[in-house]
């Protein structure tokens, strides 16, 4: 398990993506979020792109956690059920349309 208690971030943790390539499936997110809520893991963004007849969706989770625990994330997603790759980018950053963005 990653986490037994809720975690907050911290000075080591990073903002980490996790892009899966998983089956075109009607039912493959719940597991995918199922796991993030298992490990206490909160997720800052979620997203998945499923093309018409294509056999594969593209599921992409923006989470903040150390670097450590990401490659743990990485290897039980790998182990979900309809789950075909998953590989992690590193530290990524938002930038929110704002008032202050928009100079």
């Amino acid at each position: 398990m990653v986490s037994a208690k809720a975690r907050y971030a911290s000075r080591g943790d990073d903002r980490v993506t996790l892009v899966i390539q998983a089956q075109n499936r009607a039912d493959i997110l719940l597991p995918v979020v199922a796991l993030f809520h298992e490990l206490n893991v909160q997720i800052e963004a979620i997203w998945m792109v499923r093309r018409k007849r294509a056999d594969k969706v593209h599921i992409t989770v923006t989470v903040q956690t150390h670097e450590e625990d990401s490659r743990k994330i990485e290897g039980y997603l790998a182990k979900v059920e309809g789950v075909l790759s998953v590989r992690t980018e590193g530290a990524t950053e938002f930038v929110r349309n704002s008032p202050d963005n928009e100079r």
